[in-house]
């Protein structure tokens, strides 16, 4: 893999996509040219088997109990209305799809 870059020591970030979600992978790494990270011998390793499964505590001096985040960390003006899987009172709270038939 060849990264092109504009400058020494600008801080790198590696993403990919599962399931339609943007996930990070490394961020421990800052640009510098001309230089190599890994070789045939020791590589460097993008490891996807230990992907992190979002935040799993959060922790605030005076909490808002009202407050929904997603797992990124993004607030939320008042509770989520697609499913999914979201931070409220800290806790990860699971949102289902309601079903027709319900009301």
């Amino acid at each position: 893999l060849i990264i092109a870059g504009e400058g020494s020591n600008v801080p790198m970030e590696i993403f990919t996509c599962l399931d339609g979600r943007i996930v990070l992978l490394d961020n421990s790494h800052v640009f510098v040219s001309d230089d190599n990270i890994g070789d045939p011998w020791s590589p460097f390793v993008i490891d996807l088997q230990h992907l992190p499964d979002g935040i799993s505590d959060v922790r605030a001096d005076e909490p808002d109990v009202d407050a929904w985040y997603t797992l990124q960390g993004f607030r939320f003006s008042g509770r989520p209305e697609l499913p999914g899987i979201y931070i409220h009172n800290g806790q990860k709270v699971a949102i289902g799809k309601k079903h027709v038939d319900q009301q």
